[in-house]
């Protein structure tokens, strides 16, 4: 008997079952198929959630780069200003170091004559300071006009106590001028004056103004060459 050979009977149990089986297949096949399906949209959804939660995570980096960056511009522009303002101030200490000053050994040369009659005899001739708006000149010219005064020179008008007022139109390589009405008929007092300001290395050049008085004389402090 072949193995094939099986009654009707079993081959109908076959059948049967075979049937079944199939529909059991397609239906696991149906269900395998759903949970496929199923499973890659979770999948997909977590992916895209993923990335999304990515490009969030990146922009809000960005941002967060973008502000230190802006607070390190911030802080860098802090930092140049800062060190502007120290150069301007090494620049401002700098120059006070260099501001003129009338050395004691000039001003004690100076006395005797300032004293003496030429400068004392009435009626006085006045000898008055000016001096540009300019810090370091009118500090400098205030050092004249408190010599001048303490040796009981004219040096009225002054402008309310300071230096009077003068301006400054072109370099001057000595930083000051004596200004007398004639070049040609200088009082003596103010010759000698001129004369001794060069010797104690304070050199003045002398220049007419025809608003002088002829017993007036003024030392104008220019600015520092």
């Amino acid at each position: 008997m072949s193995f094939f050979d099986i009654s009707l009977e079993t081959a109908n149990r076959f059948y049967s079952w075979g049937w079944k089986a199939s529909l059991i297949g397609a239906a696991v096949t149906f269900v395998g198929v759903i949970l496929l399906m199923w499973g890659t949209r979770v999948r997909d959804q977590d992916f895209e959630s993923g990335i999304a939660n990515l490009n969030s995570a990146a922009a809000q980096s960005n941002e967060r780069a973008a502000e230190l960056e802006k607070q390190t511009a911030e802080l860098k522009r802090e930092a140049e200003a800062a060190k502007a303002e120290a150069a301007k101030a090494n620049e401002r200490i700098l120059k006070m170091q260099q501001m003129r000053r009338l050395e004691k050994h000039q001003a004690e040369a100076l006395v005797p004559l300032l004293k003496s009659e030429l400068f004392q005899k009435e009626p006085k001739p006045a000898l008055r300071i000016g001096a540009v708006a300019d810090v370091e000149a009118q500090m400098y010219a205030m050092e004249f006009q408190r010599l001048f005064e303490s040796c009981g020179v004219n040096i009225y008008p002054t402008d309310g106590g300071l230096p009077n007022a003068c301006v400054q139109v072109e370099p001057n390589q000595n930083g000051m001028v004596l200004t007398v009405k004639n070049l040609n008929n200088t009082m003596e007092a103010f010759s000698k004056f001129q004369q001794l300001m060069f010797s104690i290395g304070l050199p003045v050049n002398a220049e007419a103004e025809a608003l002088r008085r002829d017993n007036e004389a003024v030392l104008h402090i220019l600015r520092k060459p």
